[in-house]
């Protein structure tokens, strides 16, 4: 067991419950135990997070739904079959989260019944949907190389799961790309788009990077799971992978891994936060977020001379910049959603630079990517629900 969360005490003022995740399984046991003993029961497997909403009620969340079901604390069992209090309820399962409480007969929660929507626009701001259909991960969202094709990390809402889908952008139509138990999420296309790396949170385990060919349904294990990892892109010939990293100390830090002998080695890591990394078509500039400034910008590094300084491209804030497939136009969109426009005053000259506002994106915009012809960007939106930001409230739950 690697995770225990969400202790709870009972009324009795002896027993409490907590969760438990183990690395080798996705099950969510709940388990009883005492202060005055070192015995436990599972009373129950894959809910959420647990309250009493009466000394012999338990209440939690199962697939979206708030239930309310009697317990024998002695015992550690439930006792018939659980009533329903409430619908749509805000859950993620892999942590167990859901947000609610309850205590004396009063219920308060939350509801998750936002909408997603994928958005192709051109420069000029014109729009299409694509789909309006599914809930979207705000950190997945990817061309392939070729631009014809896009992966996207389409979301349960019942519990936040969610697998990679590949979207044809011309024909139409999508096809799932991974089915693995968990959670899937940041694909980036090999340079050949004959693979996808992506980081997977497998069982009892947090996002690592692994990648799986399109042709084939083998995951190849890039990264040793341990600390939160996320692909960021290739180098153009396809030998390296850039990928952000968790650390207790630097926080966010930038890795490249190279992927013949699958050895990461540090390429930023500061005091402060980076991440987002984007390598430049001729490999020799990473364009990267940073918040050494107080809050996001983008930022460049020489690949080519790493001694020279960073280059900062935004001035008000950045996010998720992308290059154009020549490398001679860079995007990445405000904190307002504005898409921005980059290029050098002269070849290849980033220290004098022009930039122009292209258009503005929905304000519901998650996350973008640019099309490598840097003539189209596609977006990830959400809009929560109508009632979502109130907290709803049951009086005298019986």
């Amino acid at each position: 067991e690697w995770r225990h969360s969400w202790p709870r005490l009972a009324p009795d003022g002896r027993h409490y419950l907590f969760h438990a995740a183990s690395t080798d399984s996705l099950e969510r046991p709940l388990i009883l135990a005492s202060l005055d003993s070192n015995e436990t029961t599972v009373v129950t497997k894959n809910i959420s997070q647990a309250a009493f909403v009466a000394d012999d009620q338990l209440a939690f969340v199962r697939d979206g739904k708030l239930l309310a079901q009697r317990i024998d604390i002695k015992k550690g069992t439930l006792l018939g079959e659980p009533s329903l209090i409430a619908d749509n309820v805000s859950y993620f399962y892999p942590s167990a989260r859901a947000e609610f409480d309850a205590a004396n007969g009063v219920v308060v929660y939350r509801t998750e019944t936002s909408r997603g929507r994928l958005v192709l626009t051109d420069r000029s701001g014109k729009s299409k949907v694509i789909d309006d259909q599914n809930l979207f991960d705000e950190l997945s969202l990817a061309f392939s190389t070729s631009g014809k094709r896009a992966a996207v990390t389409v979301l349960e809402r019942a519990t936040g799961l969610g697998d990679i889908w590949i979207y044809d952008l011309e024909r139409g139509g999508r096809d799932r790309f991974t089915s693995e138990p968990g959670l899937s999420l940041t694909p980036v296309w090999s340079p050949d788009d004959r693979s996808i790396a992506y980081a997977w949170a497998a069982v009892g385990s947090l996002p690592h990077v692994v990648r799986r060919s399109l042709s084939s349904s083998a995951i190849e294990t890039l990264t040793p799971a341990g600390r939160f990892q996320f692909p960021g892109s290739y180098s153009p010939d396809g030998q390296t992978l850039f990928f952000s990293s968790e650390d207790p100390k630097t926080r966010g830090d930038i890795f490249r891994l190279d992927m013949r002998t699958k050895k990461a080695e540090p390429v930023l890591n500061s005091a402060f936060s980076e991440w987002q990394p984007e390598v430049s078509p001729d490999g020799k500039w990473l364009a990267f977020n940073s918040n050494a400034s107080g809050q996001s910008e983008v930022y460049l590094q020489s690949l080519a001379q790493p001694e020279l300084p960073r280059i900062r491209l935004s001035t008000n804030g950045g996010y998720y910049p992308r290059w154009r497939r020549d490398g001679r136009e860079l995007f990445y969109m405000s904190p307002q959603h504005v898409i921005i426009s980059v290029l050098p005053r002269s070849d290849g000259d980033w220290n004098n630079t022009n930039v122009t506002e292209l258009f503005r994106a929905s304000p519901d915009a998650l996350r973008y990517d640019a099309a490598p012809d840097g003539q189209s960007f596609l977006f990830v939106e959400g809009s929560p629900g109508a009632s979502d930001a109130l907290f709803h409230v049951i009086l005298g739950w019986r």
